[in-house]
């Protein structure tokens, strides 16, 4: 997923002009497992190819009621045997990591997600690392996606001003 999510953000960047974009003002969301793999992204730059100037690939991540840190059962049967989940784990390189982050979820999501949610915030603040946390009152997993472009803006709302700050 690292390389995929590379490949892509690739693509933005040589493509933003021709669609009147900033290269340089690039975000990516992610939701549940979109955001585990935006997390492992930013966290395992190692994992892709990077820009080769030092440049921020892009400027800042939502990330909404993902894994950061692998290690339970529903991770081996997603990524494989125990060993190596470690590797896979987020939080370290998350705070490693330059992009301006927004840790979202949802205040009904599942207790596992808001424990990773609340992990990796912690890391976050304990690090000083610049970060902002999102919680979607009245919302569960699902419907917090849901709710973008349809008229509801107890999501896109913070979410749209969170990218306003970063890109302005």
């Amino acid at each position: 997923m690292q390389r995929d999510l590379a490949t892509v953000v690739r693509w933005a960047r040589q493509n933003a002009a021709k669609y009147g974009a900033d290269p340089d003002k690039i975000i990516i969301w992610g939701h549940s497992a979109g955001a585990s793999h935006v997390a492992s992204y930013l966290a395992h730059p190692e994992a892709h190819q990077d820009l080769a100037d030092g440049q921020k690939a892009v400027r800042a991540a939502v990330l909404s009621s993902g894994i950061y840190e692998m290690g339970g059962k529903p991770d081996q049967v997603y990524f494989g045997p125990a060993a190596g989940l470690a590797e896979q784990s987020s939080t370290v390189g998350l705070v490693a990591s330059r992009a301006a982050l927004m840790v979202a979820g949802a205040e009904f999501d599942p207790p596992n997600m808001v424990a990773q949610a609340d992990g990796l915030e912690h890391a976050l603040t304990a690090a000083k690392y610049p970060h902002e946390r999102l919680i979607l009152a009245q919302h569960g997993h699902m419907s917090e996606v849901y709710t973008v472009n349809a008229g509801d803006p107890s999501v896109y709302a913070p979410v749209l001003a969170f990218i306003r700050r970063q890109t302005h």
